[in-house]
């Protein structure tokens, strides 16, 4: 029995449909990732030392796996020289007076900040993790310059009046779902025309997620660079120089841009 045109094309159209629906079908049924931000928990100083100072580039590094990784000469080394070199930067741009603070986003175990308060330099670090900020209280060991809070401890200060004369997120906003409300935040804490440095992959965010049970790195293409924008002005940027670590991709992945923090009056709200 032949069909008519207006059966035929009603038989397309169902077939299309009903392929439409089980695509749709397939794609919800497929695991949603979950965030995963207890992977930066450490259980001691050398975890702690260990997580501060990944190594993206290594096939087997992932959230599930990560603290098997970063040990021995290599690590030490990447510890050392990049902290020397992300400090001069900081104090290049910035000029310290007495009493001045300056906020370490995303402190970690306090390599940068344990620098710095060296330098008599006072610090408030920040970070998510309660167990980051107990090592990285150990590791700095300078309890006059070195106050160490959670987000919401942060959000405290600000409220009592408390501002930083410059800050900086070295490889911690990549990794922070809530970008506006963290810029937010760090924009509340900044004096007027203070500098703000911000350290991270030039292409990609990392959001550590659980899929299926093990830990991966979810890159989303969110445009870090573009929302920094919308909340600081631009002062300068670079890229790490080649010969700082020339074996080191995520250093020659990486951009530095240092920000200025504008009046309070033309400061953008979170939508």
């Amino acid at each position: 029995m032949l069909l008519k045109n207006s059966e035929i094309k009603r038989f397309i159209k169902l077939r299309k449909n009903s392929g439409k629906m089980a695509q749709q079908n397939q794609i919800q049924q497929q695991p949603r990732p979950e965030l995963r931000p207890q992977m930066f928990e450490p259980n001691d100083i050398y975890e702690a030392k260990k997580l501060s100072l990944p190594d993206y580039d290594d096939p087997s590094f992932s959230p599930s796996n990560f603290r098997s990784g970063g040990d021995g000469p290599k690590h030490d080394e990447r510890w050392e020289k990049e902290t020397d070199f992300i400090v001069d930067k900081i104090l290049c741009e910035f000029i310290p007076r007495e009493n001045s603070w300056l906020l370490d986003y995303g402190c970690g175990a306090g390599r940068i900040a344990k620098k710095l308060c060296d330098k008599k330099l006072n610090i408030l670090g920040v970070d998510i993790s309660p167990g980051m900020r107990k090592y990285a209280v150990e590791y700095v060991n300078n309890p006059e310059r070195f106050l160490c809070v959670s987000p919401e401890m942060m959000q405290q200060l600000i409220l009592q009046g408390f501002r930083v004369d410059g800050g900086f997120a070295v490889w911690t906003l990549m990794h922070v779902p809530k970008i506006p409300e963290a810029l937010e935040e760090i924009q509340d804490i900044l004096k007027f025309g203070a500098p703000f440095i911000s350290v991270n992959l030039q292409s990609k965010r990392l959001l550590p997620v659980t899929m299926n049970g093990e830990g991966k790195w979810l890159e989303d293409n969110y445009d870090l660079w573009g929302m920094t924008d919308n909340f600081f002005g631009l002062r300068n940027t670079i890229l790490f120089p080649h010969d700082l670590d020339p074996k080191n991709k995520l250093l020659l992945r990486s951009y530095w841009k240092t920000l200025t923090a504008p009046p309070q009056s033309v400061r953008p709200t979170r939508s």
